[in-house]
């Protein structure tokens, strides 16, 4: 410490536990631009007056941000310290004026000068610019030309002639075609002098009434009118009876009276029925005669499964096998109709060789010395075989060594595929270890929870999510939606992303990422981050790697 009168200097750490009172503070005299602040941890230092400002989410000076919109185009947003352009458009122009006005002025672009007709002169045709200003005025002269009308005919109109001017001329004055004189001189008798009862006679023209019809009129009543007709008044002395011919009796006569009465279909109506006539579902099976409808009224296809009774259809029925030895199914791919199989066909169906039998003993089969013939692709080996030596051939099986121990002098690993989660042959899952939702390629670390085994993403951020068992989740994990399908612990795998960061090589180390779930070629450096070694690249596409995770890991100061 160096000290001084009325100063003190320090040049290391001071922390104050009580109030700290600053007095009698001097005025720098000019603007510093530094304000005095406290940090997250209480510790006293400055910012400038624009990182305040920012802080605080202000800006310098002026109008804020705001957004121009009109009744077309795209709203734009004027930034603050941005200049707002007011433009003119078609036929409009704009002026701003020392009093912070803007005018909007609609220029006149006419370019004609006024048009003054007279006479048979008129304005023909007028020009318009693109605004709806007169451009151009076009006068023209109307053109007369006589023309004559001929003579009006029966069938055509036209000019009155001489004929028929001197025949309207010849008509009297307030010419009355009912003029008493007039109806007389033509032999036609006024209306007065027409009896009521003649004037309700209605007859054909040029009628001539004979001799007969003559004397009915003539006859005063109605009894007279009968006699002149020989009719009497009760209308049954017929000269001739009306009778019914035929022998059917729906329809019944007695007297002047005709009955209809019912029809017997069976004794009266004779023929064939139009089907037309026949109304729908009108004919059931009661009305239908037994073993009256063969085979040939049956049209194709016209009776369905549902129309066939059970038990109702007989081998008898069936039509005859080709040969011996078939069985009936279906070879062919798909659903179809049956199928007769030979027995070449049903060995190759259930995957049994010609001769083969059923019947071999454990000493049958320890006697065939079978070594190894290909590959076990699927099953199980269990116990009672013995040794199993497969010479220079491989054991592939996606089953599982029930029993015994495997032996081996080699694991042999392989780069994996390209999708999210593969993993090469040599790869070692563990099954069955929680039933965390995962996602296929992601990086996660066992850890356990109230709820029992629990996989979180790996993160070198959070020492819980970097510590304990590694694994990638398989792309079957991420399809069942539980990590109990299977997670990688070792082997060759494909990550869901690439490296976060650093730049890929063949051998580089992979270390775990301060992004969840993903890896980075470059290991963290930043105080209190952790450092866990997950593996080594291979150098393809960026994502695939040895996954080989280390069983320590570093927690940096």
């Amino acid at each position: 410490m160096i000290k001084w009168i009325g100063q003190h200097i320090w040049d290391f750490i001071s922390r104050f536990r009580n109030d700290v009172y600053l007095e009698d503070l001097s005025d720098p005299g000019s603007d510093t631009d530094k304000f005095l602040v406290v940090d997250a941890n209480d510790k006293v230092g400055y910012r400038t007056g624009a990182e305040v400002l920012s802080d605080i989410g202000g800006s310098g000076g002026g109008a804020t941000t705001f957004t121009l919109t009109a009744d077309s185009g795209s709203d734009q947003t004027i930034a603050d310290g941005n200049t707002l352009d007011i433009a003119g458009g078609g036929a409009i122009s704009t002026v701003v004026s020392a009093t912070d006005t803007v005018t909007i002025n609609h220029d006149d672009t006419s370019s004609q000068s006024s048009v003054d007709n007279s006479g048979r002169t008129y304005i023909q045709d007028v020009t318009l610019d693109a605004y709806g200003h007169v451009t151009g005025l076009t006068s023209a002269t109307e053109t007369v030309t006589d023309t004559t009308y001929s003579e009006a005919t029966s069938s055509s109109e036209g000019l009155m002639s001489t004929a028929h001017h001197d025949k309207l001329d010849g008509i009297e004055d307030n010419a009355d075609v009912t003029d008493t004189a007039n109806v007389t001189a033509a032999g036609a008798l006024m209306d007065s002098e027409v009896d009521a009862d003649i004037k309700t006679l209605s007859l054909p023209a040029n009628t001539t009434i004979s001799t007969f019809g003559a004397s009915l009129v003539d006859d005063a009543d109605a009894a007279a009118a009968r006699t002149t007709l020989g009719v009497d008044a009760s209308g049954t002395d017929n000269s001739t009876n009306v009778t019914l011919a035929g022998s059917l009796d729906y329809i019944t006569i007695s007297g002047q009276e005709l009955t209809r009465n019912a029809i017997d279909l069976a004794a009266d109506v004779t023929g064939v029925l139009p089907h037309a006539n026949i109304g729908g579902d009108a004919i059931d099976g009661d009305n239908i005669a037994d073993d009256s409808i063969n085979s040939e009224h049956y049209v194709d296809g016209s009776i369905d499964t549902a129309h066939i009774g059970d038990d109702q259809v007989t081998y008898a029925k069936i039509q005859n096998v080709s040969a011996t030895d078939r069985i009936l199914g279906r070879d062919s791919a798909g659903a179809g109709v049956i199928e007769e199989i030979t027995p070449a066909n049903l060995r190759t169906m259930i995957n049994v060789e010609d001769g083969a039998t059923a019947d071999q003993t454990q000493s049958d089969i320890n006697g065939l010395a079978i070594t190894t013939v290909g590959a076990l692709n699927s099953g199980s080996i269990t116990s009672g075989f013995g040794n199993i030596d497969t010479g220079s051939s491989t054991i592939d099986t996606t089953g599982a060594v029930s029993t015994g121990e495997i032996t081996s002098t080699s694991i042999r690993h392989s780069i994996s595929g390209n999708s999210n989660g593969d993993y090469g042959p040599g790869a070692e899952i563990i099954y069955n270890i929680g039933s965390t939702n995962v996602t296929a390629g992601v990086i996660y670390a066992l850890k356990d929870s109230s709820s029992g085994a629990e996989w979180v993403q790996v993160d070198a951020d959070i020492e819980a999510s970097v510590h304990g068992l590694l694994a990638v989740a398989t792309a079957a994990a991420d399809t069942a939606n539980n990590s109990s399908a299977g997670m990688i612990i070792k082997g060759c795998v494909t990550l869901a992303s690439t490296y976060t960061a650093g730049s890929d090589d063949l051998g580089a180390i992979v270390y775990a990422s301060q992004t969840g779930g993903e890896a980075t070629l470059t290991k963290p450096t930043a105080a209190d981050k952790f450092v866990r070694i997950l593996g080594y690249s291979l150098n393809a596409s960026s994502k695939k790697m040895f996954f080989n995770p280390d069983s320590t890991y570093i927690k940096l100061s």
